[in-house]
């Protein structure tokens, strides 16, 4: 029995002398290694945004509250503001009471810019009209860019050329990406990028399969991007993402009808 003792009290011994000459406190093994496994998952993760998200207008800050679901071109002086509260298929604008803006200005909202020289909050976006620039205000972060290709100059002079590089294969691959944000964007840039008969049939195939992503922007791009690539085999997707009985977000129904009508129209021709 006292061996027994001994044996136990030298195993605790060295354990202890070991976890000393480490400088690591005895009994926190475990949470060191979930700590750096936490910290490996923060890397990857900022990988993942630095890939995906290649830019945030950090001086643009979101009216903190609760999240809208508006959608607003944004036009440039030049073309004056007709179009400033033209909300997409499916968003409404609404104005704020207490602030007398629209809610373009809170988080969740979604800015298109689509013109050259447009001002916006003290940047001047230059954006494609055959691919325009699309962000959407994030709490935490900013003004984030979805997708789109063009140039913005900051208040500070400082210039940014975004998505010179961009293809279809690029986005077709994005939209399985684990983060939202990136899903939205992909969901979004496939309607423009769609170009050739190869490119209709993956992105079809893609895009239908991401009909069913947990995120209604998601869908609600989904839904645009296929009335924008116009090929007939959406069609009874969109009549599931249309109907009320099997989905209920507005915004994407309202999105889906529209479509729908654009693809009859535009294969009648």
């Amino acid at each position: 029995m006292l061996n027994k003792k001994l044996f136990k009290y030298c195993i605790f011994s060295f354990i202890l002398l070991s976890s000393v000459f480490n400088n690591q406190p005895f009994g926190q093994e475990k949470q060191k290694k979930s700590s750096l496994k936490q910290k490996e998952q923060y890397k990857v993760d900022k990988e993942i945004l630095d890939e995906y998200i290649p830019f945030v207008l950090t001086e643009c800050s979101p009216i903190e509250g609760e999240e809208t679901e508006t959608r607003v071109f944004v036009s440039s002086l030049q073309s004056g503001f007709n179009n400033y509260n033209t909300p997409a298929p499916g968003y409404s604008i609404e104005y704020s009471i207490s602030t007398g803006r629209p809610l373009l200005f809170n988080a969740g909202a979604e800015l298109f810019f689509s013109e050259k020289d447009t001002k916006f909050y003290g940047a001047t976006f230059n954006a494609e009209s055959n691919y325009p620039l699309v962000f959407k205000f994030v709490k935490g972060l900013g003004l984030v860019y979805l997708c789109g290709k063009g140039t913005i100059t900051t208040s500070k002079s400082i210039i940014y050329q975004l998505g010179s590089n961009d293809n279809f294969n690029i986005w077709l691959n994005r939209l399985k990406s684990t983060n939202s944000l990136v899903r939205e964007g992909a969901s979004q840039a496939l309607g423009w990028l769609t170009q050739n008969s190869l490119d209709v049939e993956k992105s079809i195939t893609a895009l239908i399969e991401a009909s069913r992503d947990t995120s209604k922007y998601v869908r609600r791009n989904v839904a645009e991007s296929l009335g924008r690539i116009g090929d007939p085999r959406a069609l009874p997707c969109l009549d599931v993402l249309s109907d009320t009985n099997n989905e209920k977000e507005n915004i994407v129904r309202e999105v889906a009808k529209e479509s729908i009508q654009q693809i009859i129209k535009k294969n009648k021709k």
